[in-house]
């Protein structure tokens, strides 16, 4: 029996196909995420296997480098005690990053624009669920996924770390030393059918979307998408 969710879920993308939510119909669908959006994009996958055809998950690997995280989170503060946030009443389960952090745990500052990093700060909104960087892991406060529910996904995959992704790479989390090294590293986790691609973006932290690095990562999708996806 399906829940609401799933139906809610299966309508979306039949409707999507179909054409009835762009305005043309769609042969084939890649999900991507991002961060805690790679969890829920994850968990779209494994719920609905037959109504994407691929998933992109940036931000994100199996193993996350825990020092770091648990570092991140002493940058967080109840968002009531910020004077950003505090008008709006919010209980202690909101939290936000506390002013001037941001750049530090979501960028390479050598391949950002001043103006985007403070674009950034003066746009942070509060989280009801846990750190915007939080990967999909067992670990990862307000996320679902176990280590095995990545062999769940039966769809072409292909994971995306920025090289200095500070709460994913080194310490006890990933190797993002090259794309050959996260791949030797995550493809093991994965099912066959999922056929998956890693790839490490050179010059990047997390919010690789952001960087001047953002066309490699564009780059890369594409192709993944090409070869994996559309060929298929």
């Amino acid at each position: 029996m399906q829940n609401a969710g799933t139906r809610s879920r299966l309508a979306f993308w039949t409707k999507l196909r179909a054409g009835q939510l762009a305005g043309q119909g769609f042969e084939r669908v890649v999900l991507v995420g991002h961060s805690l959006g790679s969890g829920v994009a994850i968990d779209v996958a494994v719920t609905c296997p037959h109504d994407i055809d691929g998933v992109v998950l940036t931000g994100v690997a199996t193993k996350q480098n825990e020092a770091e995280f648990a570092a991140q989170e002493k940058d967080m503060h109840p968002a009531n005690q910020d004077p950003r946030f505090a008008r709006l009443g919010l209980d202690d389960g909101y939290i936000t990053t506390k002013p001037g952090t941001r750049s530090k745990w979501f960028y390479y500052r050598a391949t950002m624009s001043p103006a985007t990093i403070a674009q950034d700060e003066a746009a942070a909104q509060p989280d009801a669920l846990a750190p915007s960087s939080a990967p999909p892991t067992s670990e990862a406060p307000g996320t679902p996924e176990t280590p095995d529910v990545y062999r769940q996904i039966k769809v072409p995959v292909l994971i995306a770390v920025g090289e200095y992704d500070r709460v994913v790479c080194g310490g006890t989390g990933s190797d993002c030393s090259s794309s050959a090294a996260l791949q030797a590293q995550e493809a093991p986790r994965f099912a066959p059918s999922a056929r998956l691609r890693a790839v490490v973006i050179p010059d990047s932290g997390h919010s690789i979307n952001q960087q001047f690095t953002a066309p490699i990562l564009f780059s890369a999708i594409r192709g993944w998408s090409h070869r994996y996806v559309a060929a298929h």
